[in-house]
């Protein structure tokens, strides 16, 4: 971001918006934001305060502007995607967490009491293994999709000015 104009991010091209820019930190005009693509570092400014107001200075302000756009959409459709994948992964995971819990009830009801117990144990735990992903993702991980979803869709309407 420009340190005379907050809010601003200044990009030689339009390029710079989804290729790490080619800046180092010995060049005069590296900034923090040079370490990832414009748009991925805007997506992280937005998904942190969502009304905040960010613009866009670059010599080709109507094609990063379209491509702003189009970046926006497949991260909206990424993170649907990311939900549906979560969601569908609940049904062979949950038969597989019921089936741990009945093997295990059946393991905890043989001879061997000390046995018994560890493979009766050891199911549950891998039942809750498997069902694991889905469930931190719907659980716990819903807050970082949706923020990224909310970003996303932000990004779309970024102003864009010609430097």
């Amino acid at each position: 971001m420009d340190e005379s104009h907050p809010g601003v991010l200044v990009l030689r091209d339009a390029r710079e918006l989804f290729e790490q820019p080619d800046r180092s930190p010995l060049d005069e005009d590296y900034e923090p934001w040079c370490v990832v693509p414009a748009a991925e570092y805007l997506v992280q400014v937005l998904r942190g305060n969502v009304a905040s107001h960010v613009v866009v200075e670059t010599p080709d302000a109507d094609q990063a502007r379209a491509g702003l756009a189009r970046y926006a959409g497949e991260l909206t459709r990424e993170m649907h995607g990311e939900l549906r994948r979560a969601l569908w992964a609940l049904v062979p995971t949950g038969a597989i967490f019921a089936l741990t819990v009945v093997l295990s009830r059946l393991a905890d009801g043989s001879s061997s009491h000390w046995f018994s117990t560890t493979i009766s144990e050891a199911l549950v735990v891998i039942g809750w293994v498997v069902l694991w992903a889905p469930i931190a993702i719907l659980g716990t991980d819903i807050w970082m999709v949706l923020g990224r979803r909310r970003a996303s869709r932000k990004l779309a309407d970024v102003e864009v000015r010609p430097a």
